[in-house]
């Protein structure tokens, strides 16, 4: 709560009639101002932003603007590290965003063939083959096989892939088709191969040899990624991963895992080694077009010349935040003028005119005493209780021209109170008054010890 002093001036006067005039001058201390800085006085009268002071005071004078002008928009990239891996990564999007995302590589991928021993519980007793997929991956592991007796073709074996269902069906003649018979069938499939043969002269029984669908398992991908918004792990394995297949998974990336492109492709049949795993490695030169970073006290402004305009400039000033949220946009410029070297070029302006707020005297005056109780308002109360007003006027007393004026607002006889507010016809509302030194709030009041 700020005390706006009489300085003495204020009295009350006792006249005839029981009429007392009670008159009196205060002061508000400065308050607290802003350093500024008019960014068309180091550059161009195109660039017309007023910066100032997050905070009022002194301590703003310290801060300094630098403008750059070396923004672009760029995609960050990495060289991947393996010794033997040529490919070049780079962000999915432009910007310095990129510069957050890290790529690492695992050897630790297994890669196993999903597979199947057609013989055993639940299965076939005779047909003792073991199949498998015909490449490594998880991708084997919804293919199913069946077998079942019926009519023959050579040697009484029929084979069906179906590749919309992912089931193998073997079918066989009772007691004339033998392991070795299914196995020449087997042969040239598109998906399901042998792995392990069986012992080829048994011969199938209906009775033995059947076995429902029954799912391959075990498959296990010898290339894979693991992504998160900001980190990308390939998980390969040695000796047996290509550059291609690598490639292959990560422009298959979409959604939200679509973080990184293949910038520039490497030699897709080199295989990865183990020594080509490497830690987390940051993408690296992403730019944007106009950003800013602060160290104190220097917030720095990079631009792209002739491209960043004053409002994509006050844009980035005003999506500040953390520590670097130090500077406002004071006064907005001309959103279309666009900035350009060197004459937009600034180097360590300084800014200017921050003031701390003036100390308050403690001299209580000889009647009464203006307190600063809200915005825009006051109250004067007096040192006597009177119990009626009769004549009240306000004024404000300033050394510039101003559209706000001060006036009577309530009167309190038991509380010794009056209340004033400052009406700004500008702002149409309640507002408080700018008072620089020598300023003054004045007021006169008629009071009267009798009620009329």
């Amino acid at each position: 709560m700020a005390i706006l002093q009489s300085d003495g001036v204020a009295e009350v006067q006792g006249y005839g009639y029981g009429l007392t005039v009670c008159s009196g001058s205060a002061s508000q201390a400065d308050v607290a101002r802003k350093a500024f800085l008019d960014c068309s006085v180091p550059g161009a009268a195109t660039f017309d932003t007023v910066l100032e002071a997050k905070t009022a005071g002194t301590a703003g004078n310290s801060l300094r603007l630098t403008t750059v002008a070396d923004g672009a928009t760029v995609k960050a990239y990495l060289d991947l590290p393996g010794a033997s891996i040529n490919t070049v990564l780079e962000a999915h999007t432009a910007g310095r965003a990129g510069n957050s995302i890290t790529v690492a590589a695992v050897n630790d991928a297994t890669g196993v063939v999903a597979s199947l021993a057609c013989n055993g519980t639940g299965k076939t007793t005779g047909l003792n083959t073991v199949l498998e997929y015909a490449t490594f991956g998880t991708a084997g592991n919804a293919w199913k096989v069946a077998v079942e007796p019926g009519s023959g073709g050579g040697e009484g074996v029929n084979v069906f892939e179906d590749a919309v269902n992912k089931v193998l069906t073997i079918m066989y003649e009772t007691a004339v088709s033998t392991v070795a018979n299914v196995e020449a069938a087997l042969a040239g499939l598109t998906y399901i191969a042998i792995k392990t043969t069986g012992t080829g002269a048994t011969v199938l029984a209906a009775a033995t040899d059947r076995m429902p669908a029954t799912s391959l398992a075990g498959g296990t991908e010898q290339q894979y990624l693991v992504v998160t918004p900001t980190t990308l792990v390939i998980h390969y394995k040695a000796t047996a991963t290509t550059i291609t297949q690598v490639e292959a998974l990560i422009t298959a990336l979409a959604g939200g895992d679509d973080i990184v492109d293949v910038k520039t492709g490497g030699t897709g049949a080199t295989i990865w080694a183990s020594g080509d795993a490497f830690a987390a490695t940051p993408l690296a030169s992403g730019n944007d077009p106009c950003w800013a970073s602060y160290s104190a006290p220097l917030m720095t402004v990079h631009y792209a010349d002739g491209v960043t305009t004053v409002g994509a400039f006050e844009a980035v000033i005003a999506a500040l935040s953390g520590v670097s949220d130090v500077i406002d946009v004071k006064t907005t410029g001309t959103p279309a003028n666009v900035l350009g070297a060197p004459a937009d070029t600034i180097a360590a302006a300084a800014f200017a005119s921050g003031t701390a707020a003036a100390a308050i005297s403690t001299d209580q005056g000889v009647g009464a005493t203006l307190t600063h109780t809200g915005t825009g308002e006051y109250t004067l109360t007096l040192k006597d209780k009177f119990a009626d007003l009769i004549v009240d006027g306000a004024g404000l007393n300033l050394g510039s021209l101003s559209d706000q004026k001060l006036a009577a607002k309530a009167w309190s006889g038991s509380a010794k109170t009056i209340s004033f507010a400052v009406w700004d016809w500008s702002g149409a509302a309640v507002a408080d008054p700018v008072l620089d030194s020598g300023d003054r709030l004045n007021w006169f009041l008629v009071l009267s010890n009798a009620s009329y």
